[in-house]
């Protein structure tokens, strides 16, 4: 709860300070709270604001760290199939980062995220994933999350574990099959 009470106050300060960047970090940083606090309506809220910012940014870590967390808030909820592909996406734009995504940082992410989720999921789909768009990757995380409500919301922590901030690298990506 303390990290969500953070994460609120530095929200409000880059809002006043009309830091959009800031503002992303911090949504995705409340998010991630609510998430593992079991507030799931709460994280994909704010994760879906999250994602808004950083597709206007052009931002693929960011928009690659709110595939993952609304990919697991979809994989609790049931939905597999468009878990996997959002991972598979996140997977992708991540490795589309290339040399910009210092090599500690990728293994944090293949070790604490990606891997233990490629075992609970259909490696098939997730290959899919892996050959959305970016916009069509950004559309599939927001449908049908306006439906998940407050009777989804669960009293224990959430057991996947979450990514973690953004740097500062931009640009649209398509990858072609």
């Amino acid at each position: 709860e303390a990290a969500s009470f953070h994460a609120e106050e530095s929200l409000k300060l880059r809002h006043e300070a009309q830091n959009e960047m800031g503002i992303a970090i911090s949504l995705h940083q409340l998010a991630k709270s609510k998430h593992k606090l079991g507030l799931r309506s709460e994280a994909r809220e704010h994760a879906n604001e999250s994602l808004s910012i950083y597709e206007r940014l052009l931002h693929k870590r960011g928009i690659a760290e709110c595939l993952m967390l609304i990919g697991e808030i979809r994989f609790e909820l049931g939905e597999r199939e468009i878990a996997a592909r959002l991972f598979g996406a996140a997977e992708a734009l991540l490795d589309s980062l290339g040399a910009q995504l210092p090599q500690v940082q990728r293994d944090y992410y293949e070790s604490s995220t990606l891997a233990s989720m490629r075992d609970k999921l259909d490696i098939r789909t997730w290959e899919l994933g892996r050959y959305l768009d970016m916009e069509t990757a950004i559309q599939l995380a927001q449908e049908g999350m306006a439906s998940i409500g407050a009777e989804k919301e669960t009293s224990a922590p959430a057991t996947a574990t979450g990514a973690t901030g953004g740097g500062a690298l931009s640009g649209a990506r398509q990858r072609s099959a």
